[in-house]
């Protein structure tokens, strides 16, 4: 269990300076949007984000990053353009996916929160087109009930008046099982953008401070860097033993003191 916190730990620091690196990449492109570095990069973190999460058994975090990753893709390979919405939408992702992981960091798991609208926003940017299709068809939807309303005229005037009251006899019978849906639908739906809203602000003060905490405990250095200090460590060492051969060597009280203290500090060291 502690290996998987140590695990979970390194996880979050390393994420958390990918992501960024993330922002800064995404400010860059918006003076060269074709940077093909940039955008490589950027794929690379999100793609990092969603392997581990998976790994860790984050699956919300690893769904989150895995739409973001479709929505890089034609971007990386030259088939999308950046443009300021899909700016937007990827700073969105990676606001989402950093609450996210102080949500880990803060608790160990990564909570509930619902990203259904940034998702859709996320998939709809990456198929600009099959949205706009989907965004015209309620169009051609209304015209065609305009042309059916505009039939029924005709239609009540050629019927008979006890089909006109069966009609509207059924039509009365059907307003009281209406009414009660539709009172309930209002009734359901406020509660949940409350909710929404609520939590980011419950938890915002919390998670400037989360946010920061493993940046501020953490170091990570290169593998050559450590490599070298431990090899000075070991020089210093056996400096350390001459130096106390010496000193026994020698009846001078300032000599043994010193020696003594470095002898302390190598060791703690």
């Amino acid at each position: 269990m502690e290996q998987m916190d140590e695990i979970v730990t390194e996880f979050l620091v390393e994420s958390y300076e990918n992501l960024d690196q993330l922002d800064r990449d995404l400010v860059a492109l918006e003076d060269v949007p074709d940077d093909p570095e940039r955008l490589a990069s950027i794929f690379r973190t999100i793609h990092t984000i969603k392997g581990s999460s998976g790994f860790l058994a984050f699956p919300r975090l690893e769904h989150l990053t895995h739409v973001g990753e479709n929505l890089l893709v034609p971007l990386r390979d030259g088939q999308l353009r950046l443009t300021n919405e899909i700016a937007d939408g990827l700073l969105s992702m990676v606001d989402a996916v950093r609450n996210m992981l102080r949500d880990i960091e803060a608790t160990g798991v990564e909570g509930e929160p619902d990203h259904d609208a940034l998702l859709k926003q996320l998939e709809q940017l990456r198929s600009p087109n099959d949205a706009k299709s989907e965004a015209d068809s309620p169009s051609v939807d209304a015209e065609s009930e305009g042309d059916s309303s505009a039939d029924k005229p005709a239609e009540l005037e050629a019927a008979t008046e006890p089909e006109v009251e069966a009609a509207s006899n059924q039509a009365d019978a059907k307003v009281p099982e209406k009414v009660p849906g539709a009172d309930t639908t209002p009734e359901i739906k406020p509660p949940a953008p409350q909710t929404q809203q609520a939590e980011p602000d419950q938890r915002s003060p919390l998670e400037g401070e989360r946010g920061h905490s493993l940046a501020d405990t953490t170091v990570r250095l290169d593998v050559q860097l450590l490599d070298r200090l431990m090899n000075l460590v070991g020089e210093l060492v056996l400096a350390r033993n001459q130096i106390l051969q010496f000193s026994q060597q020698i009846d001078d009280a300032p000599i043994a003191v010193a020696s003594q203290r470095l002898n302390h500090i190598t060791t703690e060291l």
